[in-house]
């Protein structure tokens, strides 16, 4: 099906389910039972307020939304909000919003869009994944977040609020079971043990067999999390939380482009007809995709947050935290099997903030530290048969060490009674360590030599937000805000000494706008915005010489990119038995400027896309010949021009019988490119739509309800993100070009009971 049919489906969707799953979620579990819309409270500006008075692009999913629509990990929030795309690369989830994000494949890699969990930072985006559980809600914040939450966050940040100990003794417990034998038992308990004093338990168990043919992309979870929250008078509180969790299985898996005749959209690198249409492109030389993949990941965290009222003056609020994680994996990607074992990060953070409201003035000053230390033993190699890289194995024991201090402020002044200014800056300082060495058989001057890691990188800047609110009327709120991201640079791995393999920080300046409106009492929310960023520096990782000539995936600072669009939400309450909205996103994301240089020496492999152009051989800084790949005008990669979601939920009264809820959403988006390599056209993937259902019996007066769900009912394969074989090419330019995709799960279905109490 090509894009244009999938963007007419697309349209036909809204026009006839007119509904929504944007802010929707979160307006749809607040409505009260007269069938108004009510206030959605978020913190992601460091204190309580309305959503619809929030200065910021953000979305807010709720904890209903996120159990019917079954968001267990990140990957799982594009199907609420296609404005957001996360593609999972092996145990790496690579989040994109509005073409800005990363493409992390290692443990040295810094993200582009931040996650938290409590106000708690986490620096390796492969450990959030075990948080998707007992939540209140999801905030998505759009655009660079440099004040509030500093570096590694211009394209976004993704904050998850777990539910927190109250004073009502409380809990519930839920199983689910469906296709590809999915069982999952989650629950949690609430205990006030005095009137100072209450826990909270939660646990989450999932075990699902693979979406793939080779039973990758399978989900083997146990998770559970105590907290206390201690309040003994009004002007102090602490909370205390903790938590483990343990990840098996054999964990992502890819598939193969262009799909092979006699496999489905679902069978994996692996599969044999996937094995042998790459070895016959390649005169019989292949390194062959096997199905030995594993995940052995262990995670615990520790975290606190102290808030003590200093009288009128302001609150205090400190929040440390701890987290470890070890990592044992096999995954096949770039044509390779790579095996660490072991892999570990172990990450402290603290910020303390002190901050006040009054009438006319907001206000937030802070300090932030953040440290983290990563080892792995990475073990790459090629099992090509027959072959003349049968040697080709790259050891690596990396160690390294980041450190970060911040210090911040923000503060929004009230002019008039409804005309308001905002202020923020945030100073940082990163400085970043490797060690370690690296043992390479496939270069020149000796085979088996190790290359010593060592190096340090320093890095320092300000970011900064400006803005204006106006209160057109009560229900109804503008802001225009002007505010810049930094990311910070960093080391990749790879066969040079010294403090080579770095690559600079990344920028982003954002000019946006938003236009909040309730009208008729309530009943209907339509929520306008706009934006225009410019992205510099941005940091992109192809095949191409390291700083000493070795061939390898480099990270370099490729280009320029001007992201532009906007995007309508809209709710309608119609009665208080039906909610329909919808949702459509508009954005233009191409780059300004784009250069990758690609080793001469390999320029029999090089596959382009009618996108980019290739100069003559010349020669780079570092003295080597390569070929300058020009692509500006490309498009960001995973950035679909138009997107949207669209939802209708009736209520069946049943009387003493109790009711029924029926809930129809889609999600759609237009064609995207799901990667920047080279542009080739097998990377470009068609629009999608997909239709989810949920059908749930509450009885009167019942503590119990019961639900059956389908998601993507029409079965539509859905690619997220991926990158070409690294062997690919051997064959000639008379070859076609292979290229491996993560997809999003197939049709899938099942039963889900709930027990509250």
């Amino acid at each position: 099906m090509t894009s244009n049919v999938k963007f007419r489906s697309s349209v036909a969707v809204l026009a006839i389910l007119g509904g929504m799953a944007g802010p929707w979620a979160a307006a749809q579990e607040t409505s009260d039972n007269e069938g108004r819309l009510d206030t959605v409270v978020v913190t992601a500006q460091r204190r309580a307020e309305s959503v619809q008075k929030a200065a910021l692009s953000i979305e807010v999913l709720g904890e209903d939304q996120l159990e019917r629509r079954g968001v267990t990990e990140p990957a799982d929030l594009t199907k609420l909000t296609p404005s957001i795309t996360v593609a999972q690369n092996g145990v790496y989830p690579q989040t994109i919003i509005r073409g800005a994000g990363d493409n992390t494949a290692n443990g040295l890699a810094p993200t582009a869009v931040s996650y938290s969990v409590d106000g708690v930072v986490t620096g390796q985006a492969l450990g959030v994944s075990q948080n998707f559980y007992d939540l209140e809600r999801v905030e998505i914040l759009k655009g660079p977040q440099g004040t509030l939450y500093g570096r590694n966050a211009t394209g976004g940040a993704v904050n998850l609020i777990t539910k927190r100990p109250s004073q009502e003794f409380e809990g519930y417990l839920t199983g689910e079971y469906g296709n590809f034998d999915n069982k999952r038992l989650t629950g949690a308990l609430n205990i006030p043990l005095s009137n100072t004093l209450a826990i909270r338990g939660a646990f989450n168990l999932v075990d699902r067999d693979g979406y793939l043919s080779d039973g990758t992309d399978d989900d083997v979870r146990q998770s559970a999390r105590l907290q206390a929250l201690w309040q003994p008078n009004e002007v102090f509180n602490l909370r205390v939380m903790g938590d483990y969790s343990h990840t098996g299985g054999k964990g992502g898996g890819a598939v193969l482009f262009p799909r092979q005749p006699g496999t489905d959209e679902w069978d994996a690198l692996s599969h044999p007809i996937n094995n042998e249409a790459i070895t016959s492109a390649n005169f019989g030389l292949h390194v062959p995709f096997l199905s030995d993949s594993y995940m052995d990941l262990d995670q615990w965290d520790i975290m606190a947050e102290a808030n003590i009222e200093l009288g009128d003056f302001a609150t205090l609020t400190l929040i440390p935290g701890y987290r470890d994680i070890k990592l044992d994996h096999r995954t096949y990607n770039f044509g390779l099997r790579a095996t660490t074992d072991p892999q570990t990060h172990e990450q402290t953070t603290f910020e303390a903030r002190l901050s006040n409201q009054t009438d006319r003035l907001k206000w937030v000053l802070g300090a932030y530290y953040y440290k983290e230390n990563t080892y792995f033993w990475w073990d790459v190699r090629a099992l090509a048969e027959p072959n003349f890289i049968t040697n080709f194995n790259v050891l690596n024991e990396i160690k390294s060490k980041n450190e970060s201090q911040a210090v911040f402020g923000e503060a929004t002044y009230s002019l008039t009674d409804r005309f308001r200014v905002i202020g923020g800056l945030r100073y940082t300082q990163d400085e970043i360590r490797k060690g370690g060495s690296v043992t390479d058989t496939a270069v020149i001057p000796a085979p088996g030599s190790p290359y010593i890691q060592s190096g340090k990188l320093e890095f320092d800047d300000v970011t900064w937000k400006a803005g204006l609110e106006f209160d057109v009327s009560d229900q109804s709120f503008l802001y225009l805000t002007a505010s810049k991201g930094y990311k910070s640079g960093g080391f990749f791995y790879a066969p040079d000494e010294g403090e080579t393999n770095s690559f600079d920080p990344e920028t982003l300046h954002a000019l946006e706008f938003g236009l909040r409106n309730r009208f008729f009492d309530n009943t209907l929310q339509v929520n306008i915005e706009a934006f225009y960023w410019e992205y510099e520096d941005q940091q992109v990782t192809a095949v191409g010489y390291t700083d000493l000539g070795a061939v390898a995936y480099v990270t370099r600072n490729a280009g320029k990119a001007a992201p532009r669009g906007g995007s309508i939400d809209v709710v309608w309450k119609a009665s208080p038995d039906d909610t329909l909205g919808f949702a459509v996103n508009y954005t233009r994301a191409r780059y300004d400027e784009f250069m990758i240089d690609f080793p001469a020496d390999l320029a029999g492999l090089l596959r382009t896309g009618p996108l980019c152009d290739v100069g003559g051989v010349m020669t780079n800084e570092a003295g080597n010949s390569v070929l300058p790949v020009d692509c500006s005008g490309a498009p960001l990669q995973r950035t679909p021009e138009w997107s949207g979601t669209a939802n209708y939920e009736h209520v069946f009264d049943l009387g003493s019988a109790g009711d029924l809820r029926a809930n129809v959403n889609a999600t759609w988006a237009t064609s995207r490119y799901l990667s920047s390599d080279f542009y080739v056209p097998v990377s470009k993937t068609d629009g999608y739509t997909v239709f989810n259902a949920d059908l749930t019996y509450t009885p009167a007066d019942s503590p119990w309800s019961l639900t059956l769900y389908g998601r993507n009912l029409t079965d539509e394969a859905v690619y997220q993100g991926g990158i070409a074989d690294a062997v690919n090419g051997f064959g000639g330019p008379d070859f076609p070009t292979f290229y491996e995709s993560s997809i999003n799960p197939p049709l899938t279905y099942g039963v889900r009971a709930t027990v509250d109490f």
